[in-house]
């Protein structure tokens, strides 16, 4: 349904997940944003230092106005999910599409 997806870095080249620092968790997001709906989503994934995933949260927002404010929101929201799930030690909070 949404076919205008803000663009995100090339896909060519392989991300490679690295872990975070024993009895850390690290938590990767990565927003989609369709300005004709003015919707974004999210998508976090928080895993431990063994790579073990400990949540995933995805959600959609209404009245976004920028792809600039999708990503911040985003961010936000990454946030408040690690800290909701009670991890206090979180590291790496990047959207996906910057890992290299």
């Amino acid at each position: 349904m949404i076919e205008k997806i803000y663009p995100k870095a090339s896909q060519d080249q392989p991300v490679r997940w690295t872990p975070p620092k024993t009895r850390w968790v690290k938590a990767n997001f990565d927003e989609g944003f369709c300005s004709d709906l003015q919707k974004s989503s999210i998508r976090v994934v928080i895993r431990d230092e063994n790579g073990l995933l400990m949540g995933a949260y995805c959600s959609w927002n209404r009245n976004i106005q920028s792809p600039e404010a999708a990503e911040a929101l985003a961010a936000v929201q990454a946030v408040r999910f690690a800290q909701d799930m009670g991890f206090r030690k979180v590291t790496g909070i990047q959207w996906w599409s910057s890992q290299k």
